[in-house]
């Protein structure tokens, strides 16, 4: 449930399509989302389309242990050296609020000992992280109520020579935790209780009316997903 103006509104209340897909994901867990939200996760529609890319080639080769499908990405420069940086990244939008895991395969290896934990290299989900090393598949977990969500792999000062990326998956995880929307919510209400100032807009009254509201639920010690 939103707050419009002040005015309470459901969101399953018109039936099209993104409402009744909404409501699917309410009502379960562990769910393969990748499709709806992620362009071209495994780089097979024209290597990039739909990525932002820095320093990373697509590849056909076999030599990327965990590659899915024709495509993978790499950035390779001769052994004993560092590949230093690179990213790919895209922006995700209008999800439903829950929680998610972000996998995706890569590596960021040092031919030269491939059992060594090379430093430099990450996956991400917003401000949530996780390391990459040797190849392997890697997740990590976010709660997302709303707006832009920046997600990839990047590379900073990277110091294997051979870094690789492919097949991105987005795991739908259930609803958020009571304790994370209160969060938000407070976040939420800092931006709202600035907006109002001094009450004198001409959306004052309304805005008031929505602050209260989510006030209360943040305040209440027994709050509930209803709520």
């Amino acid at each position: 449930k939103t707050f419009n103006g002040g005015i309470k509104e459901d969101r399953f209340c018109n039936f099209d399509s993104e409402s009744l897909f909404g409501f699917a994901l309410a009502s379960m867990a562990q769910t393969d989302v990748t499709r709806q939200y992620v362009a071209n996760p495994s780089f097979e529609t024209n290597g990039t389309n739909g990525w932002a890319v820095s320093g990373f080639v697509p590849q056909g080769n076999n030599s990327f242990t965990k590659k899915q499908g024709a495509t993978y990405l790499e950035k390779w420069v001769a052994k004993g050296s560092s590949a230093g940086s690179a990213s790919v990244s895209q922006v995700l939008a209008n999800l439903e609020p829950g929680k998610y895991t972000l996998t995706v395969a890569a590596q960021n290896l040092d031919q030269n000992d491939d059992t060594r934990k090379c430093t430099g290299a990450q996956l991400f989900a917003g401000t949530k992280t996780k390391i990459v090393y040797t190849a392997d598949d890697y997740s990590v977990d976010f709660t997302y109520f709303d707006g832009d969500l920046n997600v990839g792999f990047r590379a900073t000062n990277a110091n294997g020579n051979w870094l690789a990326v492919d097949n991105f998956r987005l795991t739908y995880n259930g609803a958020p935790d009571v304790a994370d929307t209160k969060k938000a919510l407070n976040t939420q209400l800092t931006t709202a209780n600035k907006l109002y100032g001094d009450g004198a807009g001409i959306n004052a009254a309304a805005l008031k009316q929505a602050i209260d509201a989510a006030q209360a639920v943040v305040d209440k010690d027994d709050v509930s997903a209803e709520d």
